[in-house]
């Protein structure tokens, strides 16, 4: 931890020293266009300040990046079906605190590293969102960006939208069962773990014949959010991933201009769902994604639909281990409307649905900081549905934030008692500023 921290606080003193001499920089040019002072004094000065140059001097360009958001919650689970027991928790939260560096080395060489201090929680890759190299090729028909290393695969759109850009400030019900680390175990219950941040090689290409038209191939590990294949009971096979998307615009004039994204994501992988080892061999897990995304004017639809067949992947009423099929699906919408020097008001709405097939999902496993509660003898739920309707406030963009919003969520169903009255509620009100940098 101690190392953790000194590298992150050496990183910290190395972009500020890169900003002010930038800063320092500008201003000695404006008082030499100013004529206050000369060139020759100027370079005098610029002599003496601090100076942030790569180790290695081939690097062409560094760049440093950063967000920071901080969240205020209050969420209540209640138990509908039997006593009207709840459950609640609120308070201030440092939701992401992301500091990237990137590296341009040159002939389409280049590295990427960001950093989240206040990621924890996932089981081998704590405070790191994202670190690989890269090579841009192209070569006739070949056009694109190699990647190797650790990050996301193209899966589950709103997982795939930037947590920096998101119409609403925390990713859905469906989307964070998909992806979200897997509930091990015999029978698994829970997320699927299918989706998100992986080890391995990505190719993300242009279909230079089309305009607009791409596509992206991976290959990466079995299990997510981890460095390294192996581990307790996982497979060490590796999932395939593929998806092709086609964006365009149409500008119809007096700013009236449409712009549209449609496309499919896809998964295998032969031994994704990990079942420990001790209670068998682990199953596949293929899974699709197909989404659509529309902009008028201050209007921004989207929806997406997840599905995926997971062997073993639920307890059979015998007691042993049969397939799932869950999925789910979200529809959201926004309209922003300008308000001159004080940036733009946004409404915002979204709902979701999902549907487990027997599997299960825990209220604190679809919904960030929801605390789970029991309703009729169990934590675990078949299905699920949630609306969200807030507001966003666009200061600056999307560089500086504040969101706010109400969810509601219905969680019911009992996976192993089809006759059991499980069902609870979740009321969830959240408040979130951000800063992009």
């Amino acid at each position: 931890m101690n190392g953790k921290l000194t590298s992150i606080l050496a990183a910290s003193a190395f972009s500020a020293a890169a900003l002010l001499q930038a800063q320092d920089k500008a201003t000695l040019d404006l008082l030499v266009s100013k004529g206050v002072i000369t060139r020759a004094e100027a370079d005098k000065v610029a002599k003496k300040s601090v100076q942030v140059s790569s180790k290695e001097k081939n690097a062409q360009k560094l760049t440093f990046s950063g967000r920071t958001q901080v969240q205020y919650q209050w969420l209540n689970s209640e138990d509908m079906a039997g006593d009207s027991s709840s459950v609640s928790k609120n308070g201030f939260q440092m939701r992401r605190i992301y500091f990237g560096m990137g590296a341009d080395l040159g002939a389409g060489w280049s590295g990427s590293v960001v950093l989240d201090i206040a990621k924890t929680g996932t089981p081998g890759a704590d405070y790191v969102e994202e670190a690989f190299i890269s090579k841009k090729a192209d070569i006739d028909y070949l056009k694109g960006r190699l990647d190797l290393g650790y990050k996301k695969v193209n899966f589950a759109f709103e997982e795939n939208t930037s947590s920096g850009k998101l119409l609403t400030i925390e990713r859905s019900i469906a989307t964070r069962y998909f992806v979200e680390p897997q509930k091990s175990g015999y029978g698994q219950k829970g997320n699927l773990g299918f989706g998100s941040h992986y080890t391995g090689a990505y190719w993300n290409g242009e279909v230079v014949q089309i305009d607009g038209l791409s596509y992206a191939v991976a290959v990466t590990n079995s299990q997510n959010y981890n460095f390294k294949p192996g581990g307790d009971g996982a497979d060490n096979s590796v999932n395939a991933w593929l998806s092709a998307s086609y964006k365009n615009r149409e500008d119809f004039g007096d700013s009236n201009v449409l712009s549209y994204e449609i496309g499919v994501n896809g998964g295998f992988g032969p031994g994704a769902n990990t079942t420990n080892g001790s209670y068998g061999e682990n199953g596949s897990i293929w899974g699709v994604n197909p989404y659509v995304k529309i902009g008028f004017r201050g209007l921004t639809l989207w929806a997406d639909y997840l599905l995926a067949s997971v062997e073993n992947g639920r307890t059979s009423p015998n007691g042993g281990v049969e397939d799932a099929t869950p999925q789910g699906f979200n529809v959201g919408a926004e309209y922003k409307f300008d308000i001159g020097e004080f940036g733009a008001i946004a409404p915002t709405v979204r709902y979701s649905a999902l549907f487990t097939n027997g599997r299960g999902v825990k209220i604190s496993d679809a919904m960030s900081s929801a605390p789970s509660i029991k309703s009729g003898g169990t934590d675990f739920y078949n299905n699920a549905q949630s609306v969200f309707a807030g507001v966003n406030w666009y200061i600056d963009g999307n560089n500086v934030k504040f969101q706010l919003g109400y969810e509601w969520a219905e969680f019911y169903g009992n996976p192993s008692d089809a006759s059991a009255n499980s069902r609870a509620y979740v009321d969830a009100v959240r408040a979130q500023m951000q800063i992009l940098f």
